[in-house]
């Protein structure tokens, strides 16, 4: 780890990091579960979608409220602030290790997902993948999609994983056990079958916190990932079906 990189609030204990930690994913969890609920009884959007619309404005609708989310838990991160700053962004050194990381990560991913097809576990894509693969750039909702996938999500998982929960992994366990576990716990929460390409990524992300000693760092990796996962699916929808049949 870069040794210049120090958390500037790094005299905050491991317990009132992890508790903001913990407030902030309640947040990530409940704010769309709850408006999902609102908006779904509203009729704002279709409790059981029937039809390949009212599939797409669930999904939608589910990333704009995650969009919301976002939004509280960058409130929430005005009012109990974050242990590090949130610069430098780093775009030129950031974009400079995630490339070869991403080649290596897409040849893993695919040797992953054979695996557990030839173990007779084969994985489902993610919905934000899946609607990626069949969207219509034309319908209202999209855009509004494709800001929460690529700015959105990684504003949010970045504050309660590399920001919160990296610094009191930090001020506990130290910096290196520190980027493996939040990767780790990162992955789970993506779910079991998920677990351990997203952890591999996660792991990345609390490597280029350290390295840099920002938020941002992590977060232009994070929003470029996403971006190129999205923009790959959108015009080769047929990968999907490749990679997880």
């Amino acid at each position: 780890m870069n040794g210049a990189a120090q958390d500037p609030g790094q005299g905050r204990g491991a317990g009132p990091l992890l508790a903001a930690a913990g407030c902030a994913f309640l947040l990530l969890v409940m704010v769309p579960a709850i408006g999902y609920a609102v908006a779904r009884d509203a009729g704002w959007l279709p409790a059981r979608p029937t039809n390949a619309d009212e599939l797409a404005l669930g999904r939608e609708g589910g990333l704009v409220l995650f969009s919301l989310a976002a939004v509280a838990i960058w409130a929430f991160s005005r009012l109990n602030p974050l242990p590090l700053p949130w610069r430098p962004a780093a775009v030129r050194s950031v974009l400079a290790t995630y490339v070869p990381l991403a080649v290596c990560w897409w040849l893993l991913l695919v040797g992953y997902l054979r695996a557990a097809q030839a173990l007779g576990l084969p994985v489902v894509p993610q919905d934000t993948l899946q609607y990626f693969a069949g969207a219509d750039p034309a319908r209202p909702g999209f855009w509004l999609a494709c800001t929460a996938t690529m700015l959105f999500a990684p504003l949010a998982e970045e504050i309660v994983f590399r920001g919160y929960l990296q610094g009191a992994l930090r001020a506990s366990i130290g910096p290196r056990a520190a980027v493996v576990a939040q990767g780790l716990l990162f992955g789970l929460v993506h779910g079991f079958a998920y677990a351990l390409p997203i952890a591999l990524l996660g792991v990345f992300f609390g490597w280029l916190r350290e390295r840099h000693g920002s938020l941002l760092a992590p977060l232009v990796a994070h929003a470029v990932h996403n971006a190129s996962v999205a923009l790959s699916t959108l015009l080769f929808p047929g990968s999907l079906q490749w990679l997880y049949t």
